[in-house]
Parts: structure tokens; sequence; C-alpha cells
């Protein structure tokens, strides 16, 4: 066997097993897609309207005589968080006012974050948002904290932005070459495709050329190829040149990096969506498993907010819902959206 049919048989397998792969990547983002339009679009939709419902209910409730100032205070944490979600999937004007009225909260937000944390808590913080070793002693919330935040603040921004710009070109880059890559695909795939539809159905052939029309569809160049060399095998089509086969196995190279890196960009993407997931191999599989889970706890969601919306007109379970909200793991606004 010569080196470039060596070459092949290796290629093959790596080819059939990436494309395999890519295509129920593809299949599970139409079957996910199609199901969250059907299903957890409208549970979103009908959520914000509680939520907007919730809020209005809430900030008309804010100058109510029983709440002290600490209830306002968490009731307007709440307010900002509500209000921020409802913004993002929505520009209302009156949802903005509630946000104006109570946006002061945002700065006691985060100093009473850096305040109440311990300088080990305070130098966890600082490494995991920027990657920075910095001395326990500095006491969180003091003007020395405050100027390091700036300071690793405006450092990780020049730092995004090299990144960026970096990434642009190589996007750039890879969009060229992606470009040549895709002519050469097309050329090869044409080639083959023409060849094997001037050959008469005979015997043998049938069965074959169905084979062949399937992998046309799927753009499986490494099926087309080993068709056409089962042909030649056969006596029914002539010999496929070395030059030809050795030009074909570099196109195939260059597809099997390109299905990896999409099969890549799918997983990273549901990691990214799954931050807490633990390690272990992501399949096409889980992305619909997570969306059904996700379908799940927005519809519990919804009929947790209709029960709010009924029971927080009581003053004094609004006060307890307060406490609550204040306690960590207490409710939160928005907890349903990804």
């Amino acid at each position: 066997m010569s080196r470039a049919r060596r070459q092949f048989e290796a290629l093959a397998p790596g080819f059939h097993a990436a494309a395999s792969l890519a295509r129920a990547w593809r299949q599970a983002e139409i079957d996910t897609g199609n199901l969250a339009r059907r299903e957890l679009a409208p549970l979103q939709q009908a959520y914000d309207q509680r939520l907007k419902q919730l809020v209005l209910m809430l900030d008309a409730r804010y100058a109510d005589p029983e709440l002290d100032e600490s209830d306002r205070h968490t009731l307007s944490t709440y307010l900002v968080e509500a209000t921020l979600d409802l913004l993002e999937h929505e520009d209302d004007p009156e949802i903005g006012a509630i946000f104006d009225r109570h946006d002061d909260i945002l700065d006691d937000i985060e100093d009473d974050r850096h305040h109440d944390m311990t300088p080990a808590e305070f130098q966890e913080y600082v490494k995991d948002n920027y990657g920075e070793d910095i001395d326990d002693d500095i006491e969180p919330g003091s003007p020395e904290a405050a100027r390091l935040l700036d300071y690793l603040q405006q450092e990780k921004s020049e730092l995004d932005e090299a990144r960026q710009h970096k990434l642009s070109a190589e996007l750039e880059k890879r969009n060229i070459e992606g470009k040549r890559h895709e002519a050469e695909l097309a050329q090869a795939l044409d080639e083959l495709i023409l060849e094997l539809g001037n050959m008469k159905a005979g015997e043998g052939m049938d069965e074959l050329l169905q084979q062949a029309t399937a992998a046309t569809a799927q753009r499986d160049l490494a099926r087309l190829i080993e068709i056409r060399l089962e042909l030649e095998r056969r006596g029914i089509a002539g010999h496929v040149s070395e030059k030809k086969l050795a030009t074909y196995n570099k196109v195939i190279k260059e597809e099997v990096q390109t299905l990896e890196l999409e099969i890549s960009w799918h997983e990273s993407e549901l990691r990214n969506d799954l931050p807490d997931i633990a390690p272990g191999p992501l399949t096409p599989p889980l992305l619909l498993q997570e969306l059904n889970k996700h379908i799940g706890e927005t519809r519990e969601m919804v009929a947790e907010i209709d029960e709010e919306l009924t029971a927080l007109q009581d003053v004094h379970k609004l006060k307890a819902w307060l406490r609550r909200s204040d306690e960590p793991g207490g409710p939160e606004a928005g907890g349903s959206h990804g």
C-alpha cells in the first residue's frame, strides 16, 4: 500500500469520529433550541410578567409605616436586583423609574460586601477575581483596599482589551484560512460527486451509490473517498492517483482540525453555562438534560412568585420575607434566567 493510502487509512477513523460527534452537537443545538422556544420561552415570559407585578407591588409598599429602616434597606436591595434582571430583557420605563429610585443602594451593597469580609476572605476575593496574591493584613473596606481594587480593575481592563485585540487578529486569520479550506473541501467534494455520479448503476453499484448519496448530503469527504477506492478495488473505476489522494488527505486533516475546534466550542459553551458541573466529559445529551432541568426550575420559580404575589400583600408576611431575604440563601430576584 502506498504512503498516501496508508495515511488515508490512518486519517479516516478520526475523521468519521469527529464528524459524527460534531453532527450530534449540531442536532442537540437544534433540539434544545426548539425545546427552549416551545417550553422555556413562555415560562420565562410568565416569570418576567409576575416579577414585574411583584416589583410594582413591593415598590408601592416601600413607604409602609410598618417597615423599619432595615426592612427598607433589604427591600431596596431586592428591587434593584429585580429591576436589573427585568431591564436586561426589556427596556421598560416603568421598571427603569423604580430602579432609579433605589439605585443608591448599589454603593451600599458594594461597600457592605467588602466591609463584611475578613482579611483572609478579601485576599481570596482578590485572588479569584484578579488572579493576584496580596498580603492578608489589608483591611477590607479601607482606603488602601479601595486603591488596590481600583488599580487591579484598571489593570484587568487593559489586559482584557489587549487580549480582545489579539483574539480579533487570531479570528481574522482563522477566518481567512477557513474560507480557503472551505473552498478546497468544496472542490474535493464536487470532484468525487461528479465522478461517482457519472458511474452507471450495475451489479454491486446500487448500494455503494446510495451510500455515496448519503455521504454527499453530510459532506463526508472521507466516506466518498472510501467508496471511490472500493470501486477501484472492484475494477469498476480507474486508479486514484497518489497526488490526488495526497491532496484529499490534506483537506481531510484540516477538516478534522475544524471539526475538533467546533466540538471544543460546544463543550466550552456548555461548561460556561454549567460552572458547577463535576469534571468529566461533556456530551450532546447533557445539553438537553440541562435544559430540561432549567425548564423545571423555571416552572418552580413561576409557582413560587405566584405565591409571593398573594402572601406579600400581608405586611407581617412581607417583613418575615425580607428577613429571610437578608439571610444567606434567602430569596433572590431573577434566579430563573441564564
